[in-house]
């Protein structure tokens, strides 16, 4: 229940992320295939253990960084 608790809390987080970076467009972003996740959503990159590699290319998307 714990794992279940925090990876919950991860994609809550990374939503939230999302939102700010994208706002309404959030959910379609997570869900569209990106060539930095090798092909994957980053939905399902983050929920296969790549949460901090999502978390960095919307942080570098919000903040103008490089990926």
């Amino acid at each position: 229940m714990k794992e279940r608790n925090r990876s919950g809390s991860a994609e809550a987080s990374l939503l939230a992320l999302a939102t700010e970076v994208f706002g309404v467009d959030a959910r379609a972003w997570l869900e569209t295939p990106h060539h930095f996740l090798s092909g994957a959503t980053p939905s399902a990159f983050a929920a296969d253990g790549g949460v901090e590699r999502v978390r960095s290319i919307l942080l570098a998307i919000h903040y103008g960084g490089a990926v």
